[in-house]
Order: C-alpha cells, then sequence, then structure tokens
C-alpha cells in the first residue's frame, strides 16, 4: 500500500502500490475522485520539505511508507472544515445500560456467564478506544512531521529565491555601474548616424550591399523571432501566480516590448538600388534604413534612454525592501515553532501508558471474571453464587469506572488533535501568504531580469553603431593589406613550387639510373646509403586564399580618407613593403637564373669544377657581405647574383642546377635576415620611442605624486596642527572642569559636615534633655521613696525584700557574662568552620567536577541557615533576661513594694543602668553579626547560582542550564551528558552555531567534546528503526539545541 497522510485534516489515506509507478498527476487526480479535494490545489511533500513535480513518479522519492507517508496539503486551507476524529460508538453509550441490566440478573449460572461475557465485551470496547487513542497520537505525530516539512520547503524556497536576488542585484549593479557610458553613446546617437551618413559605401562593395541587405538585428528587432524565446520566458514567469506581477513590472514590460512594436518588419528580399545610386554610390545609413530602418534606430534609442532612466536606483532599493520584508516575514520564530508542541505529545505519550494499564487491568478483571465462571461451572455448586455474583458485580461496577475512564482519555487526545489541527491551520495559511509573496516578487525579479536583457540587446546594437566608422576604416585596410600580401605570396610560392619540383624531378631520375645500374654490383657493400632520396619539399604551390575577399585597393583607402581623414590617419596601412620585395626580389633572381640557365652552353668536366669553386667562392663572399654593415647590404646581394650567374654559364645541364640551388638558398638566406634586421632596427625603434614615452610618463606622474605629496603633507601639518590647538583646549577645558567639580565637591563637603555637626549638636541637646527629664523623674521617685522610708516600721522587711533580688542580680550577671562567652566563641568556631569547609568544598569542587559542587552549597546554606536559628534564639533568649531584669528593676523602683532610701537605691538604679546600657550594647551586637550572616548567605545563594549557571548540569537539561555534549562514536551524534533515564541527542541545527561539522557515520570529527547552553528541547519518539540517531523502534529520547556558553 502507498501511505498518503493529509496534515490539515490529521487523516491517513491509502492507496494501491500501483500509483507508486504512475505520475504525481495521475496521483493528484485519484486523490481528486476519491476523496473530492481539487487537483489544482493539492500540495504534496516528502519527509525534508522536498516538493514532488506533477511529472515525476512517486516511486523516485524515499517516501510513502506508513512510518514515512507523502505529507498532503491543501492550498484553498480554511475553506474546509475539519472532520471528526471519529464516531461515536452505540455500545459506549448503552454501556451503562447493559451494566445495570447485568445487576439485576438472578443469581444463577446463567447469569454469571451473561457477566462474564459482558466483562469481556468491555475489555474489546476499551482495546477499541485504546486503539483510537494510538491513532490519535500517531496522527499528532505526523501532523508535527508534516508541518517540519512544510517549514523545511519554506526555507528551500527562501533559500533559492534570495540566490536570485543576489543573482539580480548583481546583474542591476552591473546595468547602474555602465550608466553613464551608455548615456554617453546615447547622447552621441544623432552624431553617429551623421558619420553613418557621411560615409560611403565603397564601389567594389555595392554588389554585396545589393545581395546582402541590412539583416544583422532582425533577431533581435523582429518578434516573430528572439523575440518569441522572451516573451514565453516573461509570460511563464509572470503566470505563475495570480497576482505576481505589479503596476511597475507591468510599466517596464510595456516600456520593453515598445521597441519590439516598432521595428521593421524583416523584408527577407534584396534591395533595389536605382541606377544613380549604384553610379554616385550610396552611404552606410542609407543601407541601414533603406527599409526605414533608421526612424526605427531612433525609437529605439529613445526607448533604451527611457528605460534607463527606469531602472535607477530608486527601483532596486524599493525592491530590495520589499524583498526584506518577505524575507523576514519568513523568518518569524513564533509562527515556524510551535510552542509547547513537544510537551503536549510527551504528555499525551504518557496519557496513552496510563491507558495501556489501565486497558491491561480491565484485561486482567474481565479474565478473573470469566476463570471464576469456568471454574463455578466446572464445580456445579450453588452455594459458591451468591459470593461469586457479588464479586462478579462489584468488579463490572470498576470496569464501567476503567472504561470511563479509557473515553476520557480518548476525548482528552480528540480535543488535542483538534487544537493541533486549528493551530496548523492558521500556520499553514501564513506560510502559503508568505510564499505567495515570495512567488509574486520572483515574478516581478524575472519579468525585470528580461527586460534588462532586451535592453543590453537594443543597446549593443547602438554600440555597434557607435562603433560603425571605426570598424569599418579597419575591415578596408585589412582587406587592402591581404590582398597585398596573398597576391605577392602567391606569385613566389608557385614560382618557387615550380623551380624546386624540376629540381626534385631531375635528382630522383638522376639517382634512379644510377641506382640501376649499381645495384646489385659486389661494390655497393663500399658505398651504404645510396638507395636515400631527396624528400618532396616545396614542390607543390600553395592553394589560392583570400579569393572572396572584396576588390579593394590603395586608391578605396585614399577615397575613403577623404570622408574620414581622422580615423585613416589613426588606423594606417600597415607596412609590408619589405615582405613584397622580398617576394618580388625572389622572383626576379629565379627569371634571370632561367634565362641564363637557356642561354649557357654545355661544357666539359674541368670546366664543371672551375664552375662549383666559382660558386663555392661566390657563396663565401656572400656570407661575408651578409656580415657586413647595415648599409652595404642593400648594394652586396645583386653582385653576388650576377657572379653567381656568370660562374654558372659554363656549366653542364646538372652542375647549374646545384650551382641555382645553394645560391637561391644563400640568397634566401639573405634576405630572410635582412627582413630580420629591419624588423628588429623597427621593433627597436618603436621600443626604445615606447621607453621614452614610459619615461616622460613616469617623470610627470612622480611630479604630480610629489605635488601632491608637499600638498597632503601641508594639508596633515594644518589638520595636525589644528588638532593639536583643539585638544590643547578639550585638556584646558577638562582641567576647569575638574577644578569646577573638585570646588563643588568641597563646598558640598563643607556643607555636609556643618550639616553633620549640627545634627550631632542636636542629637546631644536632645539627649540631654531626655537625660535631664529621666533625672528629674528619678529624683521624684527617690523622694517619693525617702518619704515612704520615713513611714516603713522597720528594716527587716527590707533586707528580706533586697536579699532576693540582690541575688537575682548577681546571678543574672554571671550568666549575662556566660551568654556573651559562649555566644563570643560559637561565632568563632562557626565563622572558621564554615570558612574552612567553604574552601575544602571548593577544592574538591576544582578537582572533582560541578556535580558535587551543589551539594558542597546546599550544606552551606543549610548550615547558615541553623547558625542564624541559633543566633536568633539566643537574640530571644536575651530579650527575655532584659524583660526579666527590666521587671526587676520596676519592682525595685515601685515605692509601694519597694521602699528603700535614698543612697542603696541610687547604686542599685545606677548598677541596674550600667547592665541595662551592656545588654543594649550587645543586643546591637548581636543585631550585627545577625545582618552579617544574612548578607553572607545571600551573596553564598548568588554564588550557588552564579555557579549552578556557570557549572554543566547532571541533573537537569532545561532552558537556561549549561550541559557537556560528547562525540558519541556508537551512534555518530553527539550526546548530551546527563543522568536521567532518557538519552539526550544535540540538535543539528545547532552545529553552526557550536562551530561543529556535519557528521559522517563512520568518521570521527575534530571536536569530541564542549559545553553549551540550552534554548530548547524536544522530546522524541523513533517510530523505525533505521533513523538517523540509530535508536530502536519505540524509544524515546530527546533533542537538545544549544547556543554557546
Amino acid at each position: 500500500m502507498m501511505f498518503v497522510f493529509h496534515v490539515d485534516q490529521g487523516r491517513m489515506l491509502t492507496f494501491k502500490m500501483e500509483c507508486m509507478f504512475e505520475d504525481i498527476r495521475r496521483l493528484k487526480e485519484l486523490i481528486e475522485r476519491n476523496h473530492a479535494i481539487p487537483a489544482r490545489s493539492i500540495v504534496l511533500l516528502v519527509s525534508g520539505g522536498e516538493l514532488l513535480e506533477d511529472e515525476s513518479r512517486a516511486c523516485h522519492y524515499a517516501t510513502g511508507t506508513d512510518t514515512n507517508p507523502i505529507y498532503m496539503f491543501c492550498k484553498t486551507v480554511g475553506e474546509s472544515p475539519l472532520l471528526s476524529p471519529g464516531p461515536i460508538k452505540e455500545t459506549e453509550v448503552d454501556l451503562d445500560g447493559l451494566v445495570r441490566k447485568s445487576l439485576e440478573l438472578p443469581v444463577t449460572f446463567a447469569g454469571m456467564a451473561a457477566r462474564a461475557q459482558l466483562a469481556q465485551r468491555i475489555y474489546e470496547m476499551g482495546r477499541e478506544e485504546l486503539r483510537r487513542c494510538e491513532s490519535l497520537i500517531h496522527e499528532q505525530h505526523l501532523q508535527q512531521q508534516g508541518w517540519a516539512a512544510v517549514v523545511a520547503n519554506m526555507e528551500d524556497t527562501i533559500k533559492e529565491f534570495q540566490e536570485r536576488c543576489e543573482y539580480f542585484n548583481r546583474y542591476y549593479e552591473e546595468q547602474l555601474r555602465m550608466y553613464e557610458e551608455q548615456m554617453d553613446i546615447l547622447h552621441s546617437f544623432d552624431k553617429s548616424l551623421q558619420q553613418l551618413a557621411d560615409i560611403p559605401i565603397l564601389s567594389s562593395l555595392m554588389e554585396n550591399a545589393e545581395s546582402r541587405p541590412y539583416g544583422v538585428f532582425d533577431e533581435v528587432f523582429n518578434p516573430s523571432r528572439a523575440g518569441s524565446n522572451t516573451d514565453q520566458q516573461s509570460s511563464s514567469a509572470a503566470g505563475g501566480s495570480a497576482g505576481g506581477v505589479t503596476e511597475e513590472g507591468q510599466k517596464v514590460e510595456a516600456t520593453g516590448s515598445g521597441t519590439e512594436l516598432a521595428t521593421v518588419e524583416d523584408g527577407g528580399g534584396e534591395v533595389a538600388l536605382t541606377e544613380g545610386e549604384r553610379a554616385k554610390g550610396i552611404s552606410l545609413l542609407d543601407w541601414i534604413s533603406a527599409m526605414e530602418g533608421q526612424l526605427t534606430l531612433k525609437r529605439m534609442a529613445e526607448e533604451c534612454r527611457i528605460n534607463i532612466e527606469k531602472f535607477n536606483r530608486n527601483l532596486l532599493v524599493n525592491l530590495n525592501d520589499r524583498i526584506e520584508k518577505a524575507v523576514k516575514a519568513s523568518q518569524n520564530v513564533d509562527i515556524k515553532v510551535v510552542k509547547g508542541l513537544e510537551e503536549r505529545l510527551r504528555g499525551l505519550d504518557e496519557l496513552l501508558a496510563k491507558a495501556k494499564k489501565q486497558l491491561s487491568d480491565q484485561n486482567g478483571l474481565a479474565e478473573g471474571i470469566a476463570k471464576n465462571q469456568q471454574s463455578a461451572s466446572k464445580i456445579n455448586d450453588a452455594s459458591v453464587l451468591p459470593q461469586l455474583c457479588v464479586s462478579h458485580q462489584n468488579t463490572l461496577q470498576l470496569m464501567k469506572k476503567n472504561h470511563a475512564d479509557l473515553l476520557e482519555y480518548k476525548r482528552r487526545c480528540t480535543v488535542a488533535k483538534e487544537e493541533l489541527g486549528l493551530n496548523l491551520t492558521k500556520r499553514i495559511k501564513y506560510i502559503m501568504n508568505v510564499e505567495t509573496r515570495v512567488h509574486e516578487l520572483d515574478s516581478t525579479l524575472q519579468l525585470y531580469h528580461t527586460s534588462l536583457q532586451r535592453l543590453q540587446k537594443h543597446l549593443s546594437i547602438i554600440e555597434q553603431i557607435h562603433m560603425v566608422p571605426c570598424i569599418y576604416v579597419s575591415a578596408v585596410t585589412e582587406v587592402v593589406r591581404r590582398r597585398m600580401f596573398s597576391s605577392a605570396f602567391l606569385r613566389w610560392a608557385s614560382d618557387l613550387a615550380c623551380r624546386l619540383m624540376a629540381i626534385h624531378n631531375e635528382e630522383v631520375a638522376r639517382r634512379q639510373d644510377f641506382t640501376s645500374i649499381f645495384e646489385g654490383h659486389f661494390l655497393s657493400s663500399l658505398f651504404p646509403g645510396m638507395t636515400d632520396m631527396p624528400p618532396s619539399y616545396a614542390i607543390q604551390a600553395p592553394s589560392v586564399f583570400d579569393s572572396s575577399l572584396p576588390a579593394l585597393d590603395k586608391q578605396d583607402l585614399e577615397e575613403l580618407s577623404r570622408y574620414l581623414p581622422e580615423l585613416t590617419e589613426k588606423i594606417p596601412l600597415p607596412n609590408i613593403a619589405s615582405v613584397i620585395d622580398f617576394f618580388q626580389t625572389r622572383s626576379v633572381e629565379q627569371q634571370q637564373l632561367q634565362q641564363q640557365d637557356d642561354g649557357s652552353g654545355a661544357g666539359k668536366d674541368d670546366a664543371s669544377v672551375r664552375s662549383k669553386d666559382g660558386a663555392t667562392s661566390s657563396s663565401d663572399n656572400a656570407a661575408e657581405q651578409q656580415s657586413g654593415g647595415k648599409e652595404s647590404d642593400k648594394y652586396d646581394a645583386p653582385a653576388a647574383t650576377v657572379a653567381v650567374v656568370e660562374t654558372c654559364s659554363v656549366a653542364t645541364c646538372t652542375e647549374p642546377v646545384e650551382t641555382v640551388c645553394a645560391e637561391t638558398l644563400t640568397e634566401d638566406n639573405l634576405g630572410t635576415t635582412r627582413l630580420e634586421v629591419e624588423r628588429l632596427k623597427g621593433l627597436l625603434s618603436s621600443v626604445y620611442q615606447l621607453s621614452q614615452d614610459s619615461i616622460m610618463m613616469l617623470r610627470d606622474q612622480l611630479a604630480r605624486v610629489r605635488a601632491e605629496a608637499d600638498s597632503n603633507r601641508t594639508q596633515f601639518q594644518s589638520e595636525l596642527g589644528a588638532m593639536n590647538r583643539a585638544w590643547n583646549d578639550i585638556q584646558q577645558l577638562a582641567r576647569n572642569r575638574e577644578r569646577e567639580t573638585i570646588q563643588q565637591l568641597t563646598e558640598q563637603l563643607a556643607s555636609a559636615e556643618v550639616d553633620r555637626r549640627k545634627a550631632i549638636q542636636e542629637a546631644i541637646e536632645q539627649l540631654e534633655h531626655k537625660h535631664r527629664t529621666e533625672m528629674e523623674s528619678l529624683r521624684c521617685r527617690f523622694k517619693l521613696m525617702a518619704t515612704s522610708m520615713d513611714r516603713s516600721p522597720s528594716d527587716t522587711s527590707l533586707e528580706k525584700i533586697e536579699k532576693p533580688d540582690m541575688i537575682d542580680i548577681g546571678t543574672h550577671e554571671q550568666l549575662l557574662a556566660q551568654v556573651r562567652l559562649d555566644l563570643q566563641r560559637e561565632k568563632e568556631q562557626a565563622i572558621k568552620a564554615a570558612v574552612e569547609e567553604e574552601r575544602q568544598r571548593w577544592e574538591a569542587n576544582a578537582i572533582g567536577g560541578g556535580g558535587s559542587s551543589i551539594d558542597v552549597y546546599k550544606r552551606i546554606l543549610d548550615e547558615k541557615d541553623r547558625q542564624l536559628e541559633e543566633l536568633r534564639e539566643k537574640e530571644a533568649q536575651l530579650m527575655r533576661e532584659v524583660m526579666r531584669m527590666r521587671e526587676t528593676i520596676q519592682s525595685l523602683t515601685d515605692p509601694e513594694l519597694s521602699p528603700l532610701n535614698d543612697h542603696s537605691c541610687r547604686e542599685q538604679m545606677e548598677a541596674l543602668e550600667t547592665d541595662r546600657q551592656q545588654l543594649a550594647d550587645r543586643l546591637d551586637k548581636l543585631h550585627d553579626n545577625l545582618r552579617t550572616l544574612e548578607e553572607e548567605k545571600n551573596a553564598l545563594a548568588c554564588e550557588v547560582r552564579k555557579h549552578r549557571m556557570d557549572t554543566a548540569q547532571l541533573l537537569t537539561c532545561s532552558d537556561g542550564d549549561t550541559v557537556t555534549y560528547v562525540w558519541n562514536p556508537k551512534n555518530s551524534q553527539y550526546n548530551i551528558v546527563q543522568s536521567g533515564e532518557f538519552t539526550y541527542y544535540l540538535h543539528e541545527s545547532s552545529y553552526q552555531a557550536l562551530g561543529l561539522q556535519p557528521t559522517v557515520r563512520g568518521e570521527q570529527p575534530d571536536t569530541l567534546f564542549g559545553f553549551g547552553t540550552v534554548i530548547h528541547k524536544e522530546f522524541c519518539h523513533a517510530r523505525r528503526d533505521d533513523n538517523r540517531y540509530g535508536v530502536p523502534q519505540g524509544a524515546c529520547f530527546y533533542r537538545v539545541k544549544l547556543k554557546p556558553v
């Protein structure tokens, strides 16, 4: 079967396997027939975001299985309502009635059997509900994967779109860079046309002008030719989306196509010239505009100017702004990432686990009832029926409750799927809007690019017209030069080939005659190499070339120089006189040798020897003359030739040929050497002139550089002086501000000192006033006490009362001193122990890692809390002591209870006041210690939090935690080090941020471990064994995204 998952509605569609071998268009039509979804609105994706093209086949993609289906989306999302996850069965509704009826059955074997059947039926219903829950949760997982495919497809589309934008920007920038040059050519276009009107077509070119009419630019002008391809590209690009062409694009298209509408139709025939035009000749402009082409060219130039002005910088900036907004909309993280989806799916998996456990319990209960029923049937004892029936009734009640829980689980899965479907529907609609905008912008880019290409073609035509005078003169000059060279070369080469062929044939014949006599003789062994033959060198005349060139000569150049004197001076005819002279000299010498050879008779053998010696001496003289002075070279060659001719006059028919060959080779070498010397002299002269020009140019540049350096030095010195003055001003201003600030602070300090003294004085006065008031009150109380003493019957009662109080005061002082010492000692010991323990824990943490540091900090905080609690208890105890002392003082100062004399009462009051002051001081010190300990606790807590953030966590992997990732060669993945039951893998999207390379199975990367901060984690469930993490099917794990610490 082939599986297609409809992500919008969250349902799986199945098709026959034959559909895998058909194209995607047929598959869409089949979906439209079977499921009433329009084929034009169907989008098919594979895992990873790749789009299934209509022309391709489904079997070309690794998809279509139940674990990796084809993901289907509908472009008309939101128009069709979501399907219900599944109908509610009637048995689910009637379950309460069935259980109620079974409870009312009589206590019989039949009733027990009916209850066993009902229990089995409830179990079957629960199994169906569990299957439905699994299906719902599986479909939600597939919806998540489908959404990931949508996001991946959008990212791929945006990436390709950005690449096309970069290419278009480079092409557009190139057009903007050539703006000035193109505008100059367009502004001088009328002048170029006037030059074409002044340039005549030479009489030798008139035949070509008549037989080959002007049609070089027809593929650009004629819409039925090259324009058709461009129109097809632009129409296909513009037809890709409904609203893809903007108003600006339509304007550019209309302007760009205006040139085509105004061009000349292709005549296809020859240009008919009148006799008068043939007599006086026509200009290049007349030839071009013979078919109304001049008007076309002017219109094209004007439209090119308009288009160049329209394709300006503002158009590119506006287009890039729209592109940037579309790309920014596609990078919305809130849309691409469904927050909380991983937690929801993980919760659904936990819910499914509960449902499976619940179903297992249902199965156990149903099997228990069935076994009881079978046992009771075998025993056939009616006495056990009441007890079994009661047990079965309770079991059925429990099974009904469990089944209600399963229904609740299914309801929650259904609601979760509906919410996910609605959420994904909104997000898919957003993605579709983004991709629609991108497609429209892409169509606009293609339209602009096509218009720019057409503009470049038209500008190339105008540039060719601008270059016509220079190219025309260069072509005429080159034709004249070629004709001169080819005619001279062919004459010389043909004559040389005829001579060499005669010499070669004669030599071959002589050798063959001698070989026929000498071959087979026993003397042949003394003369090896007698069978060699001369090579066939230059015995055939070269083929004719340059025969198709127009018949132009120097007179045509002179005629052309009357119309274009400046260009003919800039492009002169190359000097090939030395080459022509060389060809002509060789021909004349060969003719003279031929005439002398014809007039000379046959001589004797000794004359032949003398002629050979004369030839040798003449060749030596020629060699010496070749190495002579520059001026004598011009006159030595003819003399040597005459000497050679005279010595050959008495030779035989064979010897003159050899002499002529030797002399010809010597003269050829001499002429070649002379030409090479002339060429080197010219080259040396040109190099010398070039070096002089370069030296003068370098001197001018050096002078300009020196002048510029002097001006720059002067400018820099002036700027340096200005900067120094500004720096001095800034320093002076800073010093002034510093003095003002110091003065202000001094004044503020003085005023603060005055205020402090005033406050101290006011506090002293208030304390003195308070003390005076207290002393007055004490005096009054003492007077009252003295008056009461006069009324007292005896001092015995005072001693009885005073003695216990004095004992309490002494005991209190001892207790207070002991408490003070204990507190001080415990405080010092606690601080020392805490500092020592913290140092040890930090050292152990530095050695053993970050796992135990958390426990150390917890123990330190617990110890601090314990010390704070003890100090609070001691503070409360001291407060109770102070209250008791105050009560004692109150009782002692009470006139009704303690009638004391003035002297003893004053002493006791002073002692109690001293104790009270000491207790208050101690209480303040305890408060200070308590405050210090609180600050230390807060500081340690902050350090704990900071250390927890800076230390790699082993127990938790939440957002913001710092964790360690290590390379796992078994899975070829990076694992997050955690001590939990699940495995944590590093997400592939974090590789680039962490500086890691993509993993390759079987290869070990350069980085084996590192640290990172958690930004997101996903709960995953393996659906098949063959996965990238190498985990078995059904295994659960986490994928964690990290960022650098």
